[in-house]
């Protein structure tokens, strides 16, 4: 007798591996704490949390850093998507907050008073 084999579940997208409680948060405008479950599957992402429901495309998230660099059939996925071929201001938002982490705070005294004064150091706009 044969049987047939029915696997548990489809086999996960390739963008699958940029997929962080962060980004996510970030594209829907909620805190990371507000969302309570993230369920891959296989051309979508479900999530679920405080007031969201929500279908999102893994081709909506940025590749992150921290993970293996994207490859050409990556950055296809991501251009069929993109209604204007550049990246959209989400990503932008993304990598200016992700780069501002990684930049040192420094305090400095300035003025008079010497009281302690945080300067955020930016990196300067290309002349």
């Amino acid at each position: 007798m044969l049987t047939n084999f029915q696997p548990k579940s489809l086999p996960l997208h390739r963008l699958t591996r940029f997929v962080t409680k962060e980004a996510i948060a970030r594209l829907l405008k909620t805190q990371p704490d507000h969302i309570w479950e993230i369920q891959r599957w296989a051309y979508v992402i479900l999530v679920v949390g405080k007031g969201i429901s929500r279908l999102v495309s893994y081709a909506d998230l940025p590749p992150v850093p921290t993970v293996a660099l994207p490859n050409v059939p990556d950055i296809l996925c991501w251009l069929r998507r993109w209604k204007e071929k550049r990246s959209p201001r989400f990503w932008v938002e993304f990598y200016t907050e992700k780069i501002q982490e990684t930049l040192p705070r420094r305090t400095a005294r300035v003025g008079e008073t010497g009281e302690p004064h945080q300067i955020l150091l930016t990196p300067r706009a290309a002349v």
